[in-house]
């Protein structure tokens, strides 16, 4: 994979490419994340596709513009990126945040988008999602009060990273550890603590899609056993898609392609390949 950077839609984004002519693949990461969170499973997607992950703005290597964050203007950021690079048409693999998108930008450039994974997202307004993610970074109540705490209280990852294990679990601190770096005698994150609070009101706090939309899209909606989503969430999803499959992954969480690798590329490439 190389690293690049192309200069869209009035900012620098930052993206991971394998650069062959095999079928296109874009991984939307999600909210906190980066391109490094797909790394588990790039190299066997590799394989079969041309794998392109770019840093979402606000996060990672891309810019952290300041003002509001909106699902639209990430959709024109992943479109102007398809644009730079003469892809017309893709397939998208989407995590959480990056869901909501690849599913905004079904119904607002459905010619561009060719077959979907759905993993661990929803179109809806979920406030106890928004929520905790909008008082975290605000107020600093609530678990994602850890961002501002380990940003101002430790001075190398290995000690975050020592903080986090023994208070929000393994997979927690795998994934969040993938955000942390070391920088001018203490941690910081790559992600930019004010777009992940401008994220949580203009995102995550509002339905992607009109509620009555019918995605006729192929599509695989991906949902782990202990997940973010109840049973009655996933089936209203379900009612969005016309042409989908929905698979439970056992003993996983909101990470599936990352606490459970295999199942995910199990189900993932023969869907994609079909």
């Amino acid at each position: 994979m190389e690293s690049k950077v192309s200069n869209i839609n009035k900012i620098n984004v930052h993206y991971l490419d394998s650069i062959t002519d095999k079928r296109p693949l874009l991984l939307l990461h999600a909210l906190a994340g980066n391109s490094k969170s797909w790394l588990k499973i790039s190299k066997e997607l590799e394989k079969d596709f041309r794998v392109i992950i770019p840093d979402l703005r606000g996060h990672g290597s891309t810019e952290k513009p300041d003002g509001a964050y909106d699902t639209e203007t990430f959709c024109l950021d992943i479109i102007s990126l398809l644009d730079s690079l003469s892809i017309e048409s893709v397939d998208i693999i989407g995590h959480s945040l990056g869901a909501k998108i690849a599913m905004c930008l079904a119904e607002l450039y459905p010619t561009r988008i060719s077959k979907i994974v759905v993993e661990e997202g929803h179109i809806k307004a979920l406030p106890y999602i928004y929520q905790g993610w909008y008082e975290g970074v605000k107020n600093n109540k609530g678990p994602y009060s850890m961002f501002s705490m380990i940003k101002n209280n430790f001075n190398t990852r290995e000690e975050a990273i020592s903080f986090m294990s023994k208070n929000i679990g393994d997979s927690n601190t795998e994934w969040f550890s993938l955000s942390l770096q070391q920088e001018n005698g203490g941690v910081n994150w790559t992600f930019s603590l004010d777009s992940l609070l401008s994220i949580s009101q203009n995102v995550m706090s509002k339905d992607s899609l009109d509620l009555n939309s019918n995605i006729k899209h192929p599509a695989l909606l991906l949902f782990g056993e202990s997940g973010a989503f109840s049973t009655k969430e996933i089936s209203e999803l379900t009612q969005v898609f016309y042409n989908s499959k929905t698979v439970i992954i056992a003993e996983t969480g909101h990470w599936i392609h990352g606490e459970s690798p295999l199942s995910f590329l199990n189900h993932v490439v023969p869907f994609l390949k079909d």
